[in-house]
């Protein structure tokens, strides 16, 4: 399935950067977004792609028909990470996760916890506004953890998860005992949850392993940055 957005409405956002091809597989289902101006060289590359996106080859195309278009439009394509694309892991079901990797120090986030100090990168009462749980870990009265549900849009059913931990508490299972609560409590409210990675990103990786996750797909997104 393709579906285009508005070129006119993505350029010239606020971050000075756009995506005008983004290729998710998920579950074998294949679904690409672009822009509108961008119809013809989605129309080469599914018929030169054939499906297979995620190869050297076909990112290989996928940039050399791109390029001259975000140049067009005043936007650079950066060759760093040009073959980066994302796994995506999720769970269903509460059977799915190994939730022996929970740990003591965990819980879930609440307005007790804005006293502590917070070592992770997440703004704690933005999150406690949010319709959706967090969960933390706390050590020695500080927060070296915490993982939460990324933006989305409130009638979503598929939630996307992210977990951050402080560098000198890393490898002792924090995010995956974080992750693992906040997990089984979307799970027991009816959602499915997701967690998405780079596929360069081993300690991630390892965590959606640890976790019991199962692949889901995969995501790649065409990227440009203002010139």
């Amino acid at each position: 399935m393709v579906s285009y957005e508005s070129e006119r409405e993505a350029i010239g956002n606020e971050y000075g950067v756009i995506v005008p091809f983004l290729v998710s597989v998920y579950k074998g289902e294949t679904i690409i977004e672009a822009y509108d101006g961008a119809e013809e060289q989605v129309t080469r590359i599914l018929s030169h792609c054939n499906g297979s996106y995620f190869s050297k080859p076909s990112i290989d195309y996928i940039d050399s028909l791109l390029e001259p278009y975000v140049n067009s439009l005043g936007y650079y394509r950066e060759t760093a990470g040009k073959y980066k694309w994302y796994e995506v892991y999720g769970a269903e079901s509460l059977s799915q996760l190994d939730l022996t990797n929970v740990n003591d120090l965990t819980c879930f986030l609440s307005k007790e916890h804005l006293s502590l100090v917070n070592l992770t990168e997440f703004d704690l009462s933005e999150l406690l506004s949010l319709p959706y749980p967090a969960s933390v870990v706390i050590d020695n009265e500080k927060i070296v953890s915490l993982s939460c549900v990324n933006p989305c849009e409130n009638t979503q059913k598929v939630l996307e998860l992210t977990v951050a931990t402080s560098p000198e508490c890393r490898r002792r299972g924090y995010g995956l005992s974080a992750t693992l609560m906040l997990a089984e409590r979307l799970i027991n409210d009816g959602y499915f949850v997701n967690y998405v990675c780079s596929r360069y990103n081993r300690a991630s990786l390892k965590l959606a392993k640890k976790c019991n996750f199962a692949k889901m797909g995969r995501i790649y997104a065409y990227t440009a940055y203002a010139d």
